[in-house]
């Protein structure tokens, strides 16, 4: 938990001191990041960003809060949009490519927590945020298949992972060292550059049609 003078902070210094937080993680790594570290990011005198929480493990369970909080929003944008299935899976693939883009560090964070040495936290975290994104994609194509364009002769739950899947690619395809390295593998004609995410989002769909989308849609 933060400390009493961490919640004070308006949410604008909030965010700043756990981006900076986010950013030392991501380059120091999570054994090697200070609070001096982040407090040098975010421009803060050292002995006051010590009064802001209890240990490194605190700012961790922090950043990745706070990270969950940015993504679990493309969620709930792509639930409240009123669109056909496939529509909504591209704008899924869109969003999690800008957020991805504007919070690498968030995404770096969450990869990497499985070498953090915390393994109530990594369990915690983990339960959390991947138990409630398999319902929302196990949702998707549950509203998918009651409009038809969706087969129903298929695994939903093969269906809902495969797009799962392909969400966390678009999503850490330029910020993650490992998926920076399969998309240059897997997809060498779409650059790591905004225009080359569109493109891949709409060769993504194009394949996920021809895969899951009854015949002649």
């Amino acid at each position: 938990m933060p400390t009493p003078l961490f919640l004070t902070l308006l949410p604008e210094m909030q965010d700043r001191v756990l981006l900076a937080g986010a950013e030392a993680l991501m380059v120091k790594g999570l054994h090697r990041a200070t609070l001096g570290d982040i407090a040098e990011r975010a421009k803060l005198p050292a002995g006051l960003i010590d009064n802001y929480f209890e240990d490194m493990a605190d700012l961790i369970a922090l950043v990745l809060g706070r990270g969950l909080q940015y993504f679990n929003q493309t969620y709930i944008e792509v639930g409240d949009l009123q669109a056909p299935c496939w529509d909504r899976v591209a704008r899924l693939f869109e969003l999690a490519a800008e957020k991805g883009s504007q919070l690498g560090p968030f995404v770096n964070v969450y990869f990497n927590i499985g070498g953090s040495g915390l393994p109530d936290l990594i369990k915690a975290t983990y339960d959390r945020y991947e138990g409630r994104a398999a319902m929302f994609y196990l949702n998707l194509i549950s509203t998918g298949i009651k409009e038809g364009s969706v087969r129903n002769d298929l695994d939903p739950v093969v269906i809902a992972y495969h797009i799962h899947d392909l969400t966390r690619l678009m999503m850490a395809r330029r910020v993650h060292a490992l998926y920076q390295a399969r998309t240059a593998t897997y997809f060498a004609d779409y650059p790591q550059t905004d225009d080359g995410d569109r493109r891949l989002v709409r060769h993504l769909i194009a394949e996920l049609k021809a895969l899951y989308a009854p015949r002649g849609q």
